[in-house]
């Protein structure tokens, strides 16, 4: 361990740097600070006109969005799960046939079941965001990135 601190204090790093286990290099950051540093918020608007045969014409609009680099998409944070998996198509579908079932049908036990499933998935959501998600996030907060080799690792 000594010859790794002398090692890391020849390459012009402090006594407390964080060092990659992997190739010993001193450009390492944590996964908040390299998340931070490769999104950015996108807000514009956007106008045009012009003359034509008929006479004058244009429009405009607004957009909005967010940038991110491929390292700042690459160690994002673990994201809370919502009750409505918008991002998954099954997951849409089954929400869908749900709501579905549960207005349309004149069936008494399908809608019954569609309460419970729907109930089953607040409740199991409720329970991962309040009791799994702060631990991944914990994680998350702890792990850090080598620029030099692209190793992965908690000091």
């Amino acid at each position: 361990m000594l010859t790794l601190i002398r090692y890391t204090l020849s390459r012009g790093a402090s006594p407390m740097a964080v060092v990659c286990p992997c190739c010993t290099g001193v450009q390492v950051k944590r996964y908040p600070m390299l998340y931070e540093e490769g999104t950015a918020s996108i807000v514009g608007n956007v106008g045009f006109g012009g003359l034509s045969r008929g006479g004058l014409f244009g429009g405009g609009g607004s957009l909005s969005g967010t940038q991110q680099s491929l390292a700042a998409l690459k160690v994002a944070p673990p994201e809370k799960r919502m009750i409505i998996p918008v991002r998954n198509p099954l997951g849409k579908f089954v929400i869908g046939f749900i709501v579905f079932s549960w207005l349309i049908s004149n069936q008494l036990l399908l809608q019954v079941f569609a309460l419970g499933l729907i109930v089953w998935r607040l409740f199991t959501v409720y329970r991962w965001n309040r009791e799994q998600w702060p631990k991944l996030l914990g994680d998350w907060q702890q792990k850090w990135y080598c620029s030099q080799c692209g190793t992965t690792f908690n000091p």
